[in-house]
C-alpha cells in the first residue's frame, strides 16, 4: 500500500535541487493546488506514492546515488520547503528518483544512449565486516551510480525496474526506439 500507519496516502517529492520532501496527498478534483515552495531555478521531477516504511533513491546528472530510508524526512505541510536529500556538486542536479523494490534494480540512461541496471542493494553503506546492509543517511553525497566518460555522457534518467518491461526512448530527432530489457542482470 501507498498510506501511512493512520491510512492517509503519502507522496515524496523529489526537486531538481536536491530537496526532497514527504507530503500528505490531498485529493482534490477540479482544482490545481500547490505542492511546493520551490527554489527560483528548482522544478519539481519526480513525485513517488509510498507506504513510510521505504528506502528512496536520487540520481544526479553526474551519475551519483543516494539511498536513504523515508524516515530521515518528516511528513511536512504542502508549502514546505523539504530538507536536503543529497548534497550536489557544483552544476549538478536530480534526473530521477525511486522507491525500493524487492527484487527489482536501478536503470540508469545517459544522454549519448547507453545505460545499465544496478542491484539496489549496491546503493547500501558497507558496514565494518565489508557486507552491505544499512541505507546512507540523507543529506550525503552518496556514491557512484554510473562512471561516466565523454562517450556516455551524463545521466539523463533513471527508474527502478523489474527487467520484464520494455524500454522507449526518444532521440533528438523524434525517432522513437523499443527494446525488450532482459531479464537477466549483467552489472
Amino acid at each position: 500500500g501507498t498510506y501511512d500507519k493512520e491510512g492517509k496516502p503519502n507522496a515524496m517529492n523529489a526537486a531538481w535541487g536536491g530537496q526532497w520532501d514527504m507530503h500528505e496527498i490531498i485529493i482534490s478534483l477540479g482544482s490545481h493546488q500547490t505542492t511546493d515552495n520551490l527554489k527560483d531555478n528548482d522544478e519539481l521531477i519526480e513525485v513517488k506514492l509510498t507506504d513510510g516504511d521505504r528506502d528512496v533513491f536520487l540520481v544526479t546528472k553526474y551519475g551519483q546515488c543516494i539511498r536513504f530510508h523515508e524516515s530521515d524526512v518528516r511528513c511536512m505541510g504542502r508549502t514546505a520547503f523539504g530538507v536536503r536529500g543529497i548534497t550536489l556538486a557544483e552544476e549538478d542536479f536530480i534526473v530521477g528518483a525511486g522507491i525500493y523494490e524487492e527484487g527489482k534494480t536501478l536503470l540508469s540512461v545517459t544522454e549519448n544512449g547507453y545505460g545499465k541496471r544496478t542491484e539496489l542493494s549496491a546503493f547500501l553503506k558497507l558496514d565494518e565486516n565489508g557486507e552491505r546492509t544499512q541505507p546512507q543517511s540523507r543529506g550525503g553525497k552518496g556514491m557512484i551510480a554510473y562512471g561516466l566518460t565523454e562517450k556516455t555522457g551524463p545521466v539523463a534518467g533513471v527508474q527502478v525496474v523489474s527487467g520484464d518491461e520494455d524500454l522507449m526512448a526518444i532521440e533528438n530527432n523524434g525517432v522513437i526506439i523499443r527494446m525488450r530489457m532482459m531479464t537477466p542482470l549483467f552489472s
